[in-house]
C-alpha cells in the first residue's frame, strides 16, 4: 500500500494582507503531479486543511479543485481527512453538510470514526477538532479497529492546549502508522511508525527549513 500523508494546507490564509492563493494551488497542483507519478492507494490529510472554521468560497475553490484534479487521475484514490484546530466542524459548519463529489471521507467532530477502505484492506481510525482548544489526550485509549487489517491513525494536536498527546501511548496502541498533523515543522516521531509532515509550504517568516509531505509504503 502507498499513501501520501499531508498536512496543515491552511488555504485561505493571508499573510500580511497578501493573499497566499497562488502558492497554494502551485503546491497543491505539484501534490497532483506526484500522484501522477507514484500512484498512491491512499491520501491522508492530518487536520487544519482551511485556515479558518468557516472557510471563504475561495478556500474551497481551492481545495475542491485540488480533490477533482486527483480524482480526474483515478477516480477510486480515497481521500481521507480530519479537522484541526484552525478548521474545526464547529455547530452548525458548513463541513458538517458539505458533499464532496470526490472519494472523500471527511471524520465527524469529536468522536472517533472509522474508514475502511475494502479495495486495499486498510481501516483508517479519525477524530476532528469540533473545538479550538482540548486541553486532555483524547488519543489515550484509542486502539486499532479492525483486526487482519492495515490500521492508520489520523491525529491531530500534540501540545498542551490542542490536545496533549502521549506519543510513547499512542506508539504502543498497535496502529501500523499514525499520521500526524497541527507541527508546521517535519517530526519523526517514531521511524516509519509515527510523524508529522510538517506544512506544505512556509506559512511565515519564521518557518525556514524543509517543507513537504511524506510518501510512505505500509
Amino acid at each position: 500500500m502507498k499513501v501520501f500523508h499531508i498536512s496543515d494546507l491552511h488555504i485561505g490564509k493571508q499573510l500580511y494582507a497578501y493573499s497566499l492563493r497562488e502558492e497554494q494551488e502551485d503546491i497543491l497542483h505539484q501534490i497532483v503531479e506526484q500522484a501522477a507519478i507514484h500512484r498512491p492507494d491512499a491520501i491522508l490529510i492530518a487536520g487544519d486543511i482551511y485556515d479558518k472554521s468557516v472557510p471563504s468560497g475561495e478556500a474551497y475553490e481551492i481545495f475542491d479543485h485540488f480533490l477533482n484534479e486527483i480524482a480526474s487521475l483515478d477516480p477510486q484514490i480515497p481521500v481521507c481527512m480530519i479537522a484541526g484546530n484552525h478548521d474545526y466542524i464547529g455547530k452548525g459548519s458548513p463541513a458538517e453538510s458539505y458533499e464532496f463529489t470526490s472519494n472523500t471521507v471527511l471524520m465527524p467532530a469529536d468522536t472517533f470514526s472509522n474508514a475502511y477502505l475494502d479495495d486495499i484492506n486498510v481501516c483508517v481510525t479519525g477524530f476532528s477538532f469540533g473545538q479550538v482548544e482540548y486541553t486532555e489526550d483524547v488519543y489515550a485509549d484509542i486502539m486499532p479497529q479492525m483486526k487482519d487489517a492495515i490500521n492508520i491513525l489520523l491525529a491531530h494536536g500534540g501540545d498542551e492546549k490542542h490536545i496533549p498527546i502521549n506519543f510513547r501511548r499512542m506508539a504502543e496502541a498497535g496502529f501500523d502508522y499514525c499520521a500526524l498533523g497541527h507541527i508546521h515543522k517535519p517530526k519523526h516521531i517514531v521511524k516509519n511508525k509515527m510523524a508529522y509532515p510538517g506544512s506544505l509550504e512556509p506559512l511565515d517568516r519564521t518557518e525556514t527549513g524543509r517543507h513537504g509531505f511524506i510518501y510512505g509504503q505500509i
